[in-house]
């Protein structure tokens, strides 16, 4: 399946508001066009801040618009609750993801293993994505986990 958007009608369109993505189900392109009204909650100060997702920029609202979009062609919002990384990185660029698990280096991925497969994920301009996944960690106290999330979100990752 193949459909071409004409750029100036989609210029003409976000002039408008009206938005156009392509996301990817089974390797298949799907369009899905949304508007750019976004969910808000009003802060104390009566500041309208976007509901779910929103960019640290608070002039800049992407990834509203793209979580939207997202939302839409999965009937809701909260459908997207429990989602994984990879399925939305395959949703998002239309190919097959791998997973690469690290620990200690004694049951998953050793450190020189791993970071060939980053040397090549790198050489052939491919997407990478990290997640921290807890349920891995099943023996590590909630505090602990809480710390290790609080560490990871203050280094940017």
């Amino acid at each position: 399946m193949t459909c071409e958007f004409d750029l100036e009608v989609v210029k003409m369109r976000q002039e408008f508001g009206i938005y156009v993505f392509r996301f990817f189900k089974m390797y298949d392109p799907y369009y899905v066009i949304v508007d750019d009204q976004i969910p808000c909650m009003e802060m104390s100060d009566g500041r309208p801040v976007p509901f779910f997702s929103k960019c640290a920029n608070p002039h800049l609202f992407w990834v509203s618009l793209v979580e939207k979009a997202y939302a839409k062609l999965h009937g809701r919002y909260f459908a997207l609750n429990g989602g994984t990384t990879d399925e939305a990185l395959e949703d998002l660029v239309g190919v097959p993801v791998e997973n690469c698990f690290i620990d200690n280096g004694t049951t998953m991925t050793d450190k020189t293993t791993l970071f060939n497969c980053i040397k090549t994920i790198c050489y052939n301009h491919c997407v990478i994505g990290c997640k921290l996944d807890f349920e891995m960690f099943p023996s590590t106290d909630p505090l602990e986990k809480q710390k290790v999330y609080s560490k990871a979100k203050s280094l940017g990752l």
